[in-house]
């Protein structure tokens, strides 16, 4: 019998993976980290790693992405409209994460932040795509593709700044944040339909 990737004792194997690579980080920079480090922490081989992940590359991603995602679905009020408290639940898990990995982490999230810029960059594009199409379904895929990426590497960047102050968004923060946000995201739009419609 095939086992397939949602397979219970699958899913277990790739868990102790990932709980093995998480323990790896908070004692060594992830550059540092090999593919041996990591299965002889989970007690798997080199083949078990594979089926999971390509590389220490992916399942760092993987990480990133799993980390976010489930602070994201604990923040969002689970409606599907884009509005200002959707926008603070999206920056408040942002710099959430950020201030736990970089606590967790501490000199050591330098060495990933790159992966984490690009896992969230990403992750931010797709949930932007997915409740503007909802909330704009009459615009073109350029249009929501260029908002959605400048919506999420706006709240990116706020949140990045944020962190490097050492500056704990306060409520107004996040308001600000949102109305710039959502208004840019309207505006930008509005503009782009009257363009298309001239």
């Amino acid at each position: 019998m095939t086992e397939t990737k949602t397979d219970p004792r699958v899913l277990r194997t790739k868990k102790l993976i990932i709980n093995a690579f998480i323990i790896l980080l908070e004692k060594k920079e992830f550059k540092l980290i090999t593919i041996k480090d990591i299965t002889n922490q989970a007690a798997v081989n080199r083949a078990t790693f594979y089926y999971h992940f390509t590389d220490k590359y992916n399942l760092m991603e993987e990480v990133i992405r799993e980390s976010f995602r489930n602070r994201l679905f604990s923040r969002l009020d689970g409606s599907e409209d884009l509005n200002v408290e959707q926008i603070e639940g999206i920056f408040t898990s942002l710099t959430n994460l950020q201030e736990n990995l970089f606590e967790k982490y501490s000199c050591k999230f330098v060495s990933f932040i790159d992966i984490f810029e690009r896992v969230i960059k990403d992750e931010l594009h797709k949930l932007f795509i997915s409740l503007l199409e909802k909330k704009y379904p009459e615009s073109t895929e350029e249009s929501l593709n260029t908002a959605a990426t400048l919506s999420s590497w706006s709240i990116y960047g706020a949140a990045i700044s944020s962190s490097k102050e050492k500056h704990i968004p306060l409520k107004k923060d996040e308001d600000t944040i949102a109305a710039y946000v959502i208004n840019g995201i309207k505006g930008m739009l509005e503009i782009k339909a009257i363009s298309n419609a001239s």
